[in-house]
């Protein structure tokens, strides 16, 4: 996974890491891909 964030990052693709967790509520996934795509200024798709 660690290199091909590596090589999507260097050439200017965004990522955003997610590891899921059924004892983690979804509601916390939902809030860090929001806040990732407020940043990449994509907000506007959903």
């Amino acid at each position: 996974m660690v290199p091909l964030k590596e090589y999507l990052n260097e050439n200017g693709f965004p990522t955003l890491f997610l590891e899921f967790d059924v004892t983690v509520p979804i509601g916390q996934f939902r809030i860090r891909v929001e806040a990732f795509l407020e940043m990449i200024g994509a907000e506007e798709l959903f």
